[in-house]
């Protein structure tokens, strides 16, 4: 079996990558409206993580961009939503540590399903923030049992992420 490979110029690369770049840059109306809008945004999102020592800062930024669209009564509408996902997320991230942290077998499967899980409510529930919310903070917190959290704290991590995400999902109310 003979199999042959054409190899694209790497000057082709850089050219298409600076036409991608030149047309997703192209001055659109409204755009330094949208931008000054998420810079407010994530200034006023640092004022929670360093008042509050927040344990997660990462999600404090993804929450607020994870709704932020150029639509009010979208931003309005996947703001409460998403508050309610991230919400459902972080009491099914209790569950999850009550009842499968002592099992890594389980808690090592549960990972793709349970991201998975998430990504298929993106896709499926309508709007679709309500799946992101859920699939962000499972993807985030179901990894903390392996990536340096003592296990005496992990039943306050859920009330953590819950406690990141909220406020930093309701910047976006107008």
């Amino acid at each position: 079996m003979l199999v042959t490979a054409t190899l694209t110029a790497p000057s082709l690369w850089i050219s298409q990558f600076s036409e991608f770049l030149r047309r997703e840059l192209a001055p659109t109306p409204g755009r330094w409206q949208a931008t000054l809008r998420i810079t407010l945004a994530c200034i006023v999102c640092t004022i929670p993580v360093m008042a509050f020592h927040l344990k997660e800062p990462l999600l404090v930024m993804i929450g607020m961009f994870m709704v932020a669209k150029e639509d009010v009564s979208a931003t309005l509408l996947g703001t409460v939503v998403a508050i309610l996902g991230a919400t459902l997320a972080s009491g099914l991230l209790l569950l999850y540590f009550l009842c499968a942290l002592d099992l890594t077998w389980l808690r090592v499967l549960s990972i793709p399903v349970l991201i998975g899980l998430g990504l298929m409510m993106i896709r499926v529930v309508n709007p679709s923030v309500f799946g992101l919310g859920i699939a962000v903070v499972l993807g985030f917190g179901i990894t903390f049992p392996d990536s340096g959290y003592p296990v005496e704290t992990l039943n306050r991590v859920p009330f953590y992420v819950a406690w990141a995400c909220c406020p930093s999902i309701s910047i976006n109310f107008r």
